[in-house]
């Protein structure tokens, strides 16, 4: 097997068969430092070099790498190339200028080396180039304009009425997928004007293209769509940018349709949409050779899934994990779980037959990632721009051992030479593999399911703290308290000999006492002066304690009054808060039942044979959605 790698210093091929692997075996001069300057046929047969002049070498790979021709530039520099599946003719685009308005896009018959076909292409997106699809067989060839499709000879594709077979007319027609038998061929139509997205399946058989099958969906930009090896069976890849419908996040939501078109032409039977609760479609993948696909659907970790290919119902389940990225091996024997881009880089190799996981490789800092012809060898590198440093290439057995590593400085590409995967022999994995892989899922299913981490708290929200702030706020509290002070007293009024005495500042020594003063209890009846200074001390505590207690009386009433009007006035926050909440709950409840009923009306607008049951019981449910509207807008006034 050979591989190619575009890097700063040239084009380079690697073979695994040589002595030296990590050594090139050819190099071809240096082209355009891009990973548009290289491709191979599909066939693997010849290749293609942009060379810095701006044009297109194209060199014979059976033979050594032997340049045969030299497709040149017409009026600018050749800026991008593919083949046609049997490489017999090479397509190239050159950059639209207005001032000279001519043909940017030619078609080369590689064998007599001409241009059989030109037009102009303004523009080089996604949707519009490729700007001709042909079938395997090359007997026919398919050119999107603006809402329509055009079908041309695929020997000799020209844009005459003589080499157009027919044509069919799809309004808003956004991308095209061909089916792998050249029978059919799947339609995407964007949304337009409140109607929804629809795929639609129609029959190449004839030129009157009978419809086979239709899925429509709300709240898709673009649509990928993808057929099983036989071409019976398609599944369908929804995106929205704005994260409105399925998984609402920053990336916008993305959901996963499957589509089995009838013989007979009843659209609607047998499609389903594999998202469920709103979970977002991570990746998908038919198998090569067998009527079966694998699927990545859930938040991160997503659910790694075996489907069958006619109901779409899943057959195997093999667990959750970080991965967003599936490839089969060309036998389909295996197939690769990775984790790339923003993921940590670890990829899982399972085994389809018996449903083991064999090998777990890290794999950091990985863009590509693809098998070989062989089905056991595994390509991955890291390539600029997405990554400037360590940029590399490895090749991992699918047991998970390295057996090759190159570094480069700066690489742009790399990729195997296409081969036909019948020249090797379909081996069974080693059975020293498939017992440590068993023996490992038996040990991981008997030990208990880790308990998860439970979140860092930092110490400033535990219980204990929530007490502290409880008690800091207590003290913090501003609360009115009206201290007792008694009534003063007459100017030239005697003083009260205990009130003197108490007032007096006293030193002691430490340890001694305050000596006893003499009060009602311990002084001696005898003398008048005495009984006086008692009568006179009787009335003035009679006098203070009769102040005091009034003036408790008097704290008591203002606080039951603060205390009143504290409570009204919670109460009365409270009314209003209860009002405003009923306010917005009604707003809510009003703008998702209008909303319903706009949905309502747009499925009332389709043809009832394209409607599912769960569309149909939405309409069903109109009266119902009408009436709650009128009841809720009485209420609200």
């Amino acid at each position: 097997m050979e591989f190619v790698a575009v890097s700063n210093k040239g084009i380079e091929i690697y073979s695994t068969a040589s002595s030296d692997p990590s050594k090139p075996k050819y190099e071809l001069p240096t082209g355009a430092k891009s990973p548009d300057g290289f491709t191979y046929s599909p066939d693997g047969l010849m290749c293609g070099v942009l060379t810095q002049k701006g044009d297109v070498d194209v060199y014979d790979c059976s033979k050594g790498y032997t340049k045969i021709l030299t497709c040149k530039q017409q009026e600018s520099f050749i800026r991008n190339f593919y083949f046609s599946p049997k490489g017999i003719f090479l397509v190239t685009y050159e950059r639209y200028s207005t001032e000279t308005q001519k043909e940017n896009v030619h078609v080369w018959h590689l064998e007599s080396q001409e241009i059989i076909c030109s037009l102009i292409l303004k523009q080089s997106n996604q949707r519009m180039w490729p700007c001709f699809i042909w079938t395997k067989d090359e007997r026919v060839c398919v050119r999107m304009v603006t809402n329509e499709l055009h079908f041309l000879s695929g020997r000799r594709p020209q844009l005459t009425k003589e080499s157009t077979l027919f044509k069919l007319r799809l309004p808003n027609i956004a991308a095209f997928e061909l089916s792998p038998d050249c029978k059919t061929v799947a339609c995407f139509v964007g949304e337009n004007k409140g109607q929804p997205g629809m795929v639609k399946v129609y029959s190449m058989a004839s030129a009157d293209m009978k419809l086979l099958g239709q899925k429509s969906f709300f709240n898709c930009q673009t649509c990928s769509m993808e057929w099983n090896s036989d071409g019976t069976s398609l599944l369908m890849t929804v995106h929205q940018e704005s994260g409105r419908g399925l998984s609402q996040n920053y990336y916008g939501s993305t959901g996963l349709y499957f589509l089995h078109p009838s013989p007979m032409g009843q659209a609607g039977q047998n499609d389903l949409s594999l998202c469920t609760n709103n979970e977002p479609a991570q990746a998908s993948a038919w198998s090569p050779n067998s009527n079966e696909y694998i699927t990545l659907i859930g938040d991160m970790p997503p659910t790694l899934s075996l489907h069958e290919g006619v109901r779409g119902v899943a057959k195997v389940t093999f667990g959750r994990s970080r991965r967003n990225t599936l490839c089969w091996s060309p036998n389909g024997r295996y197939f690769l779980s990775g984790g790339f881009g923003n993921l940590p880089g670890e990829a899982d190799v399972w085994d389809n037959e018996r449903h083991v996981k064999l090998s777990t490789m890290s794999l950091p800092c990985t863009v590509l990632c693809d098998w070989g012809a062989d089905g056991r060898t595994l390509l991955t590198a890291s390539i600029a721009p997405r990554m400037r440093v360590d940029n590399h290439i490895k090749l991992h057995n699918y047991d998970g051992r390295q057996t090759l590593e190159i570094p480069f400085d700066e690489l742009y590409y790399a990729g195997w030479r296409p081969m036909d995967n019948s020249l090797f022999e379909d081996l069974a994995p080693s059975p020293r593999v498939v017992k440590s892989a068993t023996a490992a899922a038996k040990k991981a299913a008997k030990e208990p399911v880790a308990k998860a981490k439970a979140a860092y708290k930092p110490p400033s929200g535990g219980a204990f703290a929530a007490a502290l702030r409880a008690e800091r706020h207590a003290m913090e509290k501003t609360e009115v308290k009206v201290e007792y002070r008694p009534p003063a007293r007459a100017v030239g009024a005697p003083a009260n000999l205990q009130e003197i005495m108490n007032n007096l500042p006293q030193r002691l020594p430490p340890g001694m006492t305050a000596p006893l003063l003499p009060t009602q209890n311990n002084a001696k009846s005898g003398s008048a002066a005495s009984r006086n200074a008692r009568k006179r001390a009787n009335r003035a505590a009679a006098k203070a304690a009769a102040a005091k207690e009034e003036h408790e009386k008097q704290q008591q009433q203002a606080k039951v009054v603060v205390d009143d009007k504290a409570a009204a006035k919670k109460q009365e926050e409270t009314a209003h808060s209860e009002d405003g909440m009923q306010h917005t709950t009604d707003d809510k409840r009003l703008r998702n039942l209008r909303k319903k009923l706009k949905e309502v009306m747009a499925l009332k607008a389709l043809p009832a044979a394209s409607l599912n049951d769960a569309q149909k019981s939405k309409i069903a449910n109109e009266k119902n959605l009408v009436e709650e509207i009128h009841e809720i807008e009485s209420r609200l006034g």
